[in-house]
């Protein structure tokens, strides 16, 4: 998904073979009745197999979605947070999904301000994702373009730049021209350029987000 604005953040799901319970609630418009179904799933699986169960965060993760998607970003921070230390303990920190939740509340991290905490995080997901998945992969290229993001945001706009032109050479080697990541990391990187010419920093803002798989 991402942010309309000054920047696109591209958050992930972290279980690409389970679809997200409210989204089609999300996609509706319904926004109360997608947080309360995340909210009655979230409790239900909870009493019965435990707030941290691999089958609980699907929720969490669900409720912080709607909470991004409605710019309540206090509350999205702390179901992603939730989620990421939850996953971390129960399926360990290099599971793909502790990988994707990891970025996730690092994107929203940055987007409450706290840049070098986002960067800490993000960093250390690029080097795990490095040498997991390789530098050529996609998903892997979306997270240096993350970080590249944070770093924009939080100012160091020469490193950003270097980063979004690596991945720019890399990705548009990978896709197609259309490809919407690929647009999206365009769209940053001018983001990037702006601010720096301006003289001004980032912030993610705008409308509701889109979902990157």
């Amino acid at each position: 998904m991402a942010f309309q604005g000054n920047w696109r953040f591209m958050f992930e799901w972290p279980l690409p073979l389970c679809k997200d319970p409210a989204e089609a609630l999300r996609t509706n418009g319904d926004f109360a009745a997608a947080e309360a179904l995340a909210r009655s799933e979230l409790a239900r699986h909870e009493k019965e197999k435990g707030r941290g169960h691999p089958d609980s965060l699907v929720f969490l993760d669900s409720l912080g979605t709607t909470f991004t998607c409605l710019k309540r970003l206090d509350e999205a921070e702390s179901a992603y947070s939730e989620s990421f230390a939850s996953s971390e303990k129960a399926l360990g920190s290099e599971h793909p999904a502790t990988l994707a939740r990891a970025s996730n509340h690092a994107l929203m991290l940055s987007a409450l301000g706290w840049s070098s905490k986002a960067v800490a995080i993000l960093e250390k997901v690029v080097e795990t994702r490095r040498r997991l998945l390789g530098e050529t992969e996609l998903l892997f290229l979306t997270t240096e373009a993350n970080l590249a993001i944070v770093l924009g945001i939080g100012g160091k706009t020469d490193r950003a730049n270097e980063l979004f032109r690596s991945v720019l050479e890399k990705m548009s080697a990978a896709v197609e021209p259309d490809n919407l990541r690929l647009e999206t990391v365009k769209f940053n990187y001018n983001a990037v350029r702006n601010s720096k010419s301006s003289g001004r920093g980032g912030q993610g803002s705008g409308g509701g987000p889109r979902r990157y798989h």
